[in-house]
């Protein structure tokens, strides 16, 4: 489990979801939510959502980027500011 934590950043949930659309019945298959990797406790991996796809059909932020280790940290600040990341994702 520590390599899998050691190695491992984002975690990508995907779920079925009815579109909000009057008389759909079909359901879609669509990202849910953004988590990280945030450590080992107890031989669990700890996730820490970042973002969440809501029932009003928006993201929202729910997390921070406080528990992004730092080896994520870093590959962020390559292509981005990390403290602005989440900012669009605010309600």
């Amino acid at each position: 489990m520590s390599e899998v934590v050691s190695t491992v950043d984002l975690v990508l949930h995907a779920g079925f979801v009815r579109p909000s659309v009057a008389g759909a019945d079909a359901r879609v298959r669509r990202l849910t939510s953004v988590s990280v990797v945030a450590g080992l406790d107890d031989g669990r991996a700890v996730v820490r959502e970042l973002v969440s796809f809501g029932g009003d059909g928006r993201w929202h932020r729910v997390g921070s980027l406080e528990a992004v280790p730092e080896r994520a940290h870093s590959k962020l600040a390559a292509v981005c500011d990390p403290s602005r990341l989440l900012d669009g994702f605010d309600a």
